[in-house]
């Protein structure tokens, strides 16, 4: 009969969207390591060896924890049970995002614009009224 570790299921909420992660992933490398070392030292650094195999997050803290405190009783059982502790899940809230356009009513400016003039009647270049271009002279000014 063969077991196989099924992957921890992200908690689904709304529209099934998942929203927590876990430190679950690791280096098969580092895993190995630490348990030659585990084993070279005749499980002094055994914490560590459980804390990589088990591909914990703060397996680095434990590492250290273990090295330096752990001649101390006390400190080897402090990075044991960091080590066996439930693995840390971040929870992500989930963000909707609503945006809405909002429309806004002109107001209404009353202003007289005066019609624009017949074609081919322009500003006169002198200034005084309107002059008629025919597309090669201007014609005498017109008075507005």
């Amino acid at each position: 009969m063969t077991s196989q570790m099924q992957p921890y299921q992200t908690p689904t909420y709304g529209g099934g969207q998942q929203v927590a992660e876990t430190d679950q992933s690791g280096n098969t490398a580092v895993t190995l390591i630490a348990w030659g070392v585990a084993i070279v030292t005749l499980g002094y650094m055994l914490p560590w060896a459980i804390a990589a195999n088990r591909h914990k997050s703060n397996q680095g803290a434990i590492a250290v924890l273990n090295l330096l405190l752990g001649w101390t009783f006390i400190g080897w059982v402090a990075a044991l049970v960091m080590a066996c502790g439930a693995h840390k899940r971040n929870f992500a809230p989930q963000v909707n995002v609503v945006l809405a356009q909002q429309f806004h009513q002109p107001q209404q400016v009353a202003t007289t614009i005066a019609p624009p003039p017949p074609a081919g009647w322009y500003p006169s270049p002198t200034g005084n009224g309107q002059a008629y271009w025919d597309g090669k002279q201007w014609a005498p000014e017109q008075p507005v």
